[in-house]
């Protein structure tokens, strides 16, 4: 038995060996390979793009700008010219985001009013405005109006003694949330204009005392006119269903501004915008407000924006700051 398997165990090693041997002869009558240049690996992918399109087009994904946008979208579109964005100011942009990619809009408010005898400061940071561009001409955007530290100076009067004196009240909390969608509708020619479809529902998870307390839709209509190469009148057009102490009440609100791009980096606005009512049962709130945009790159640009109320109901003056970065 000991025989018989050494025997097999050394026609094994024989036939490995065979081959072996036979490899070696036709590796040595190959041809050596040749070494792999840059222009080789070039004309190797101008093949491979002939098979797969024979036009020789490039992919309609690639991107003007290096962005290779987001996997859950293979194919991106080309990001062209410099973002535009929804802030500074009241009114929302008629442009809509690129399929595949996305923008981030940051800003901090500060507001001050005076009314009945109270004078109230708030701080509002943190205010979010992320939009993704889902489809061709669709976006999917969703705001988070910040955190709101609020500050009330009032004089109170001492139930015991009658004297009066000032103290001062403190509201902080989270607002709520907004998830909307946008699409554009008509495109500026002659007297044509940016004609762009907002809708909007604000979400109630806002801390007590900054939520509405129920969902509050709003339709929206943002326009805008070239009326030349560095000027351009806009606006928007709202109408909204919010709640108050229980019970809803239908609220409108409307735009229209000027803007003038003094180089291709730096910008400035001014606008008026009011808001019917301001709040129920109470007067319609009118403002104005101007600032400026500077684009640090394409892709990034900061801003800043003051305001004052025109009538009692609109607050004294408010001012932001903010940034914008998109991918």
């Amino acid at each position: 038995m000991i025989m018989q398997r050494c025997h097999y165990m050394a026609m094994g090693v024989l036939m490995v060996a065979q081959c072996g041997v036979a490899w070696a002869q036709n590796a040595s009558e190959a041809p050596a390979p040749e070494p792999t240049t840059e222009a080789t690996r070039k004309t190797e992918n101008e093949s491979l793009l002939s098979l797969d399109n024979p036009n020789d087009e490039p992919p309609a994904a690639a991107s003007t700008n290096g962005s290779g946008g987001f996997l859950f979208w293979p194919s991106p579109a080309p990001l062209d010219g410099s973002l535009s964005t929804d802030r500074p100011g009241f009114a929302d942009t008629t442009s809509v985001m690129p399929r595949g990619h996305l923008q981030l809009e940051l800003g901090y408010t500060y507001t001050e009013d005076s009314e009945g005898g109270t004078r109230t400061r708030d701080h509002s940071f943190a205010q979010t405005n992320l939009r993704i561009g889902v489809l061709d001409n669709l976006e999917f955007r969703t705001i988070w109006s910040g955190f709101s530290a609020t500050e009330s100076q009032f004089v109170a009067e001492s139930p015991r003694t009658g004297r009066r004196y000032r103290t001062t009240d403190h509201d902080d909390g989270a607002g709520d949330m907004t998830l909307g969608l946008r699409t554009q509708l008509l495109e500026n020619d002659g007297l044509v204009p940016d004609l762009t479809l907002l809708t909007n529902l604000s979400i109630p998870v806002g801390s007590q005392g900054k939520t509405a307390g129920d969902v509050v839709p709003d339709v929206r209509l943002a326009y805008g006119w070239a009326l030349t190469e560095k000027s351009r009148l806009y606006g928007v057009g709202i109408a909204s269903a919010p709640t108050s102490e229980g019970d809803r009440f239908f609220q409108a609100a409307g735009s229209a501004g000027l803007s003038y791009a003094w180089t291709n980096r730096f910008s400035t606005f001014a606008e008026y915008y009011g808001i019917f009512p301001g709040a129920k049962d109470a007067d319609c709130s009118h403002n104005l407000d101007g600032g400026f945009a500077f684009l640090l790159s394409d892709n990034c640009q900061l801003d800043f924006s003051a305001g004052l109320g025109l009538n009692e109901q609109a607050p004294d003056y408010f001012v932001g700051v903010g940034i914008s970065f998109r991918w």
